[in-house]
């Protein structure tokens, strides 16, 4: 009786035990170089969005203003369509329908260390500054492919303090 062995070695793999151990390294490598540029892209955003935020925000608040204006102007006997604004960008901003109460009232701080801005709404039912806070949430920055700033704001993003402004207005006065 013979007994006949046949051994085949797989050059794909090397045929070495070892090959196992210097994939697995490899792999582990590799995870780390990507951890590693995932990080560094979101301290390059955080940074960017840390530099540009408050240019926007203030952007924001004139384009808002400029709306309010041209709404009351354009409008004069509609004043459903009137917005009111008061604040600033240091403080934050409030801003409310100028329609029959009870009314929207939307209040506007900017959040550097968030990243964000944070906003509280309600419904104010008489003409003195409280309003009856329904909700609170966060508009968040991010940055585009093109190191332009994004905002999102109710499901939407918006890349321009203008169309981000106009949003708010119409949030605020129920325009749709």
């Amino acid at each position: 009786m013979r007994l006949r062995i046949t051994l085949e070695l797989d050059a794909n793999t090397g045929g070495f035990m070892t090959d196992w151990i210097d994939n697995l390294k490899k792999t582990e490598r590799d995870e780390s170089d990507a951890a590693r540029k995932k990080e560094d892209l979101r301290l390059h955003d955080a940074a960017m969005i840390r530099a540009k935020a408050p240019e926007f925000w203030k952007t924001t608040i004139h384009f808002i203003h400029r709306d309010c204006t041209k709404l009351a102007e354009q409008f004069p006997g509609d004043r459903n369509l009137h917005c009111h604004v008061i604040g600033n960008p240091t403080n934050g901003i409030r801003c409310f329908s100028g329609g029959p109460l009870p009314n929207q009232v939307i209040d506007i701080d900017l959040n550097l260390d968030g990243q964000c801005l944070e906003i509280q709404e309600g419904t104010r039912v008489d003409r003195g500054d409280d309003f009856d806070e329904e909700r609170s949430y966060q508009a968040e920055f991010s940055v585009g492919q093109e190191e332009q700033l994004i905002i999102s704001f109710k499901g939407k993003f918006y890349e321009s303090a203008d169309s981000f402004a106009g949003s708010v207005i119409r949030h605020v006065c129920k325009i749709r």
